[in-house]
């Protein structure tokens, strides 16, 4: 901000013009004309005039843009009449400004005075005005111009106009966002801290003057703490907030501006009163505070308990639920945003929202379902809880005759059917295989439950397991006996609602029993393996084959 160019529109600008302002014309003893100063005055027998008791008298403070005058006057305790000079300063260094005084024909023995007004500043500060050759001086405070929020305050003669109410209070509010190089809409939620809440501020600034004035996190203040604007997200508000954030902004000359700001602000300290100082000029007292002496009673909102499940399978839906309390001593909306992200990733993805109405007192239970299509760990927040427990997702474990669905909307039902020593194709001549151990027939069936086309995984993508060890499909043909039907194949291509099935045969260790086998559906991405579902049989099974 350039504060040179606003103190010489508040400041300076306003000391120049007490030089023009006083009125040289003196008037007798305590300033009415023509009456002497009654005080016994010891004057010189003989000699030129001589001037003693010089005083500057005025007031002890005024508000900014307040009219008022200060009075000089000096007694003559020469030999003969004549006139007081002298030199007013008021400021120092580089922006004091000297001003030249002249009594005329003070007569010897007598005190005249002389009015310099009427004055007013513009800024909040501390000035002595002095008459250095008779060590005189007067202090004067120019104190901050206060109201009350709704009211506007007018200084600089009028060329500057300056609004502010309170938009309102809450913990926190949601906002949409795009991530980068995406179209995607994703809801974000900004939040006080637990036991804070956010003023949003509105401000209305008409500046008729010269030069510049900013608004920014140096000269707006509610009390102890500044506009949190730049820590707020660059995007669309879709809660408690619409319109132009103001802070920051420049309002050019003769033109206004008219936004919001907002602060974070401990929720104990708004039950005494909220004072917003504009500071324009970088000073140690604003020049314009605006006061709500009675704040309503907010909402304060704290987690009592936050429980997630530490493991959940793929496919499989898990819950996550708080309990939150309104600690506070109104009724309140609470708002939370459930979000998570993979292990090791940087950004947040929001899984739910909660916007909730929660009676001052109380509390209620808020809960999220979630599920993961991939294998792998995944860190979820419930904002505005900081806490970011992990869940780590697990392959899927289905009973035989059970579905499920891959995360491109495939549902895949595997059931187990026989074992056998030998099995017969359909192949030319129909031969007979026999088996190094035993056959374990699946059957297969592909459904796709989405609304696109998708393909159905190859069968090579499937394994039996026993003991851990994993055995490859055996059957390229299609199946005769002891059970029939086309073989699995997977598809490249079903539309939604067709389905594709058949049977998948493995040679597995000939003492193999039902209860040692399961059906195992993996697939890898780049070395790393993403889906993997596993079928075994269900207790109330281990006797049907």
């Amino acid at each position: 901000m350039d504060r040179r160019a606003y103190i010489s529109t508040l400041g300076a600008a306003a000391l120049a013009g007490f030089a023009g302002c006083n009125t040289n014309e003196g008037t007798d003893g305590e300033g009415s004309s023509g009456e002497s100063n009654t005080d016994t005055v010891v004057t010189a027998a003989d000699g030129p005039p001589y001037f003693e008791r010089v005083e500057i008298n005025g007031p002890e403070s005024v508000t900014i843009g307040e009219d008022f005058s200060l009075n000089i006057q000096a007694t003559n305790t020469g030999g003969r009449a004549g006139d007081f000079t002298a030199t007013l300063t008021v400021g120092d260094g580089f922006a004091s400004i000297d001003q030249g005084i002249q009594i005329s024909e003070i007569p010897r023995g007598e005190s005249k005075s002389t009015e310099i007004g009427p004055l007013s500043f513009e800024a909040a500060q501390s000035l002595t005005f002095r008459i250095t050759d008779y060590a005189v001086e007067h202090e004067l405070a120019v104190e901050t111009l206060t109201t009350t929020f709704g009211n506007s305050a007018e200084f600089a003669g009028g060329d500057i106009d300056i609004s502010a109410s309170v938009r309102g209070y809450q913990p926190s509010f949601f906002y949409n966002y795009s991530p980068a190089l995406s179209d995607e809409t994703l809801t974000g939620l900004f939040h006080a801290d637990m036991d804070s809440t956010l003023l949003a501020v509105d401000l209305q600034v008409e500046n008729q003057t010269d030069e510049n004035i900013y608004l920014d996190a140096e000269t707006l203040s509610l009390g102890d703490t500044n506009p949190i604007n730049d820590e707020l997200p660059d995007k669309t508000f879709n809660s408690f907030i619409y319109g132009t954030t103001i802070a920051g902004n420049t309002v050019s000359p003769n033109s206004s501006v008219r936004g919001w700001i907002v602060f974070d602000v401990e929720t104990e300290s708004i039950s005494d009163n909220i004072r917003l100082s504009w500071d324009a000029s970088a000073s140690s007292e604003p020049e314009v505070a605006w006061i709500e002496t009675k704040p309503p009673a907010l909402p304060e909102f704290t987690f009592e308990t936050l429980q997630i499940p530490d493991s959940l399978q793929i496919g499989t839906e898990g819950e996550l639920t708080a309990t939150v309390q309104n600690i506070g001593d109104a009724d309140g909306e609470f708002r939370g945003l459930v979000q998570r992200r993979n292990a090791g990733d940087q950004q947040w993805l929001p899984v739910q929202k909660i916007d909730q109405r929660i009676p001052a007192g109380e509390s209620a239970n808020v809960s999220v379902t979630t599920s993961e299509p991939y294998i792998g760990d995944s860190e979820y927040r419930f904002l505005p809880s900081t806490t970011t427990p992990t869940v780590s997702f697990t392959a899927a474990q289905r009973a035989f005759g059970d579905s499920y669905v891959s995360p491109d909307d495939v549902a895949y039902t595997v059931e187990l059917t026989t074992f056998s020593d030998t099995y017969t194709t359909e192949e030319y001549g129909s031969p007979t295989y026999e088996a190094d151990g035993t056959f374990a027939f699946i059957n297969v069936t592909a459904r796709n439950i989405g609304d696109e086309n998708q393909g159905a995984y190859a069968p090579q993508f499937f394994s039996g397991v026993v003991d851990g060890q994993s055995y490859s499909p055996v059957s390229a043909y299609n199946i005769a006996d002891p059970v029939s039907g086309p073989k699995y194949a997977g598809s490249f291509g079903m539309h939604p609602g067709e389905s594709e099935s058949g049977w998948i045969v493995f040679d597995i260790p000939a003492d193999s029993s039902v209860r040692d086998f399961r059906a195992q559906l993996e697939r890898e991405f780049s070395g790393t393996i993403h889906v993997k579902a596993n079928w075994e049989a269900s207790i109330e099974s281990y006797t049907d084959l």
